[in-house]
């Protein structure tokens, strides 16, 4: 072989191991592109099946049954109170939006300045709906930018800055994840409306033209009034509970209720709410709905605004 087709055929293997070399370093860089945008719990939003958030030695637990979402308690995880689904999704997507797209470093000796060992620490843990664990991990605190995150695997010391805002998702209050809402029916199927307060004491009903009459001398009230009431129903809401089912109906003035409601629906159901005393200085009141054993807390304002005089804001003439 002359010297100068040598010479090509070095100069051509050259340029073959040039490009292979360019081809693998494009495809690793591609490699861990890629492996930077795959979640770290990929398929979480389709298999959620139970969440559990623990701050500052308290635990809240959001769980899926049949479908609905439900919160409960480490103290008494079997009681289980329905939970606001649009919220439990938020927090479930977030999960599963996590990606490793920024490595902070592994170092244990930092782990105090990303916050995970402060009472402000999330410890969360994360199963399917066949109650298989998917994952644990620790959501430290937020860095300069507020929507990152410090994040780690329990167990890993490789920490990561992950985004979204995810620690504003978060919450240990039971309460936070609860449906507040007491009361949920369509009014137009309301028949019935039984009120006792102090010295009032009467019925509404819906006679056979669909007119609201007092059960006690079939005169009619004024109808807008009647509307506010039942608006006032529809949007009653709950503050807090009690968790602990420590206090007693006496104390709660429930033993003997400075109000009681009832209202009845056209297929019989019947919702309750019974109202205790103030809760001392605080502007809500002890409250009781729907024969819960479990003692609710009302702001005051809306609780006024219930007790309406039929004398002077129901009759026509005033």
């Amino acid at each position: 072989m002359s010297p100068i087709i040598k010479k090509v055929c070095f100069s051509g293997a050259i340029l073959v191991l040039v490009a292979a070399a360019m081809f693998l370093s494009s495809f690793l860089a591609n490699s861990q592109e890629k492996k930077r945008q795959i979640p770290f719990f990929p398929h979480f939003a389709q298999n959620a099946g139970r969440i559990v958030l623990t701050q500052g030695g308290i635990t809240t637990i959001l769980t899926r049954e049949n479908g609905s979402w439900f919160v409960s308690i480490a103290e008494n995880p079997d009681i289980l109170y329905p939970a606001d689904s649009v919220k439990v999704m938020s927090i479930v997507e977030k999960i599963a939006e996590m990606i490793p797209d920024n490595f902070v470093g592994s170092n244990r000796e930092h782990f105090a300045q990303f916050g995970f060992e402060s009472d402000s620490t999330y410890f969360v843990q994360i199963y399917d709906f066949h109650g298989m664990q998917v994952g644990d991990f620790i959501l430290g605190s937020r860095a300069e930018n507020w929507r990152l995150n410090f994040f780690r695997r329990i167990g890993d010391n490789n920490v990561f800055l992950v985004g979204g805002g995810i620690s504003f998702a978060f919450n240990i209050d039971p309460s936070e994840w609860r449906i507040r809402k007491l009361f949920d029916f369509d009014p137009n199927d309301i028949a019935q409306i039984s009120a006792r307060y102090t010295d009032q004491d009467y019925t509404l009903v819906k006679n056979s033209q669909g007119i609201w009459v007092f059960a006690a001398d079939s005169t009619a009230p004024n109808p807008q009034n009647v509307v506010a009431m039942i608006s006032e129903f529809m949007q009653l809401t709950v503050g807090d509970w009690d968790y602990s089912y420590m206090i007693s109906d006496q104390t709660a003035g429930l033993d003997n209720p400075s109000a009681e409601y009832a209202i009845t629906l056209t297929n019989g159901t019947v919702f309750t709410l019974a109202v205790g005393i103030q809760d001392g200085e605080r502007p809500r009141f002890f409250a009781r709905y729907n024969n819960s054993p479990q003692i609710a807390y009302i702001f005051r304002s809306p609780i006024l605004r219930l007790r309406l005089n039929p004398d002077f804001n129901f009759r026509d003439n005033f």
